[in-house]
């Protein structure tokens, strides 16, 4: 028993050294940390920008193997670098070991054995900012629509959060005033209102102008508006007139002729047509269609080469409608085999 209580100890005496040994070998090794800088809690509003892209600091470690190994298995390391708040404007900021290495203990819980031999680089240049509130009128200034009044816009003033050097230069510059003059004839064509009756349409503000994360309170204002009825009046001659059948007649081999049996291409006589004038403008250039339909009944099958008027039924491009009464077309129907095999 005296014997293996002695083996003991020595085992145990042995671990002690070398956990003792080992813990007094300091190793020297270079990570690399990337690094964002944050402002400090009391400065919520502060922002901070480091003018080029950064790279990840490479960082000399001294210490105990143990803690190096520890970092090392931690690699790489994410750290957020608070320093303290600063005047707008670009600075050169200095990285200093002691703060670096207290930020890293803190955030990693790994630094507190080890020392910081040295940073590279040890300065950063960075703009600093702040984000500012700003009152900014919501205007209209220009639009291809007519209005029976001037817009109403709800609220007239929001409120733009934007940085402290944008402020500044625009305050220098620009009126504070964001223009939805394309934003709202966008909305008010497309809202399904027709012209001449009030609509309130909701139209996005674009904060773009105002910099690099401006936003706006509200982002979204309201805005009651009358559109002005536009119309234009064109006639379309020479329509063409498709006759309709039932599927169960689709394979009888009609012709619609002349009073005089000569062929006939059923078009209609010049209609007249009203409309906004762009469409107007496209339907009489060609961009869009217009044609009539006749619906054939089953006695209009069996009265063949029976002369008789119909009177189409117009289909016209969305916004379009048709001036006055349609006119009835006059025309027969024969059997087309039996005409040509004749003939």
């Amino acid at each position: 028993m005296a014997l293996v209580r002695l083996l003991s100890m020595t085992v145990l005496l042995s671990t002690l050294i070398w956990a003792s040994a080992d813990s007094l070998v300091n190793e020297t090794t270079s990570v690399r940390v990337a690094m964002t800088f944050v402002a400090p809690p009391d400065a919520p509003d502060a922002i901070i920008d480091p003018v080029e892209p950064l790279t990840p600091f490479e960082i000399q470690l001294s210490g105990p193997r143990r803690a190096i190994e520890e970092i090392r298995s931690r690699t790489p390391l994410q750290v957020r670098f608070r320093v303290s708040d600063h005047p707008t404007g670009r600075h050169t900021l200095r990285i200093e070991r002691r703060d670096l290495r207290k930020q890293m203990a803190d955030q990693l819980n790994l630094f507190s054995r080890v020392s910081i031999v040295s940073i590279q680089p040890e300065t950063v240049d960075v703009n600093f900012d702040q984000w500012v509130r700003r009152s900014v009128e919501v205007v209209w200034t220009q639009s291809s629509l007519a209005y029976d009044l001037d817009p109403r816009i709800d609220p007239a003033n929001v409120s733009v959060r934007m940085r402290d050097s944008e402020a500044t230069t625009r305050t220098q510059t620009d009126a504070m005033r964001v223009d939805i003059s394309t934003e709202l004839g966008r909305a008010l064509r497309d809202s399904p209102r027709p012209p001449g009756e009030p609509v309130t349409v909701s139209v996005p503000l674009d904060p773009r102008s105002f910099g690099e994360g401006a936003t706006f309170t509200p982002g979204v204002v309201s805005v009651t508006a009358t559109v002005k009825s536009r119309r234009a009046v064109a006639q379309i001659p020479t329509v063409p007139i498709l006759l309709a059948v039932a599927f169960a007649n689709l394979e009888q081999p009609l012709r619609p002729v002349t009073r005089d049996g000569l062929p006939l291409p059923i078009m209609a006589p010049t209609i007249t047509v009203s409309g906004p004038p762009e469409e107007i403008a496209r339907l009489v250039r060609g961009a869009t269609r217009a044609f009539g339909i006749i619906h054939l009944k089953q006695s209009d099958l069996e009265q063949l080469g029976v002369l008789k008027l119909a009177t189409p039924e117009f289909h016209l491009p969305p916004g379009i409608e048709l001036v006055g009464e349609a006119k009835p077309v006059e025309f027969k129907l024969i059997n087309a085999i039996a005409t040509d095999q004749g003939g």
